[in-house]
C-alpha cells in the first residue's frame, strides 16, 4: 500500500493469477491477514505453499503463526524486506 492508502502493483498481480494459479488478497488490517490465514490454512493445510513477504517483522510474525497451525516450514516461503 502506498501513502494513498492504494495498494501498488495490483495489475500485475492480478495479471499474474490470471495465468498461474497465484492468488493474491489485497488486506487492510492484521485482523484481516490473520483471518485470511485461518482460512487458507483451514482449506489447504500442508498441501498449500505460503510466500510471505513483507517487513521482516511481520513475515517472522506470520511464519510463526504458519507453524503454530502445523504448516512444516517446507512449504513456507520467505521473502522478508530489509530494512523495514
Amino acid at each position: 500500500m502506498d501513502s494513498k492508502e492504494q495498494f501498488i502493483y495490483t495489475e500485475e498481480f492480478d495479471e499474474a493469477g490470471k495465468e498461474t494459479p497465484i492468488k493474491t488478497s489485497y488486506l487492510v488490517n492484521r485482523e484481516d491477514l490473520y483471518q485470511h490465514i485461518d482460512n487458507f490454512v483451514n482449506e489447504h493445510s500442508n498441501e498449500g505453499e505460503y510466500f510471505v513477504a513483507g517487513a521482516k517483522s511481520m513475515a517472522k510474525s506470520i511464519e510463526k503463526a504458519l507453524k503454530n497451525k502445523g504448516i512444516k516450514k517446507k512449504y513456507i516461503k520467505m521473502d522478508p524486506f530489509i530494512g523495514y
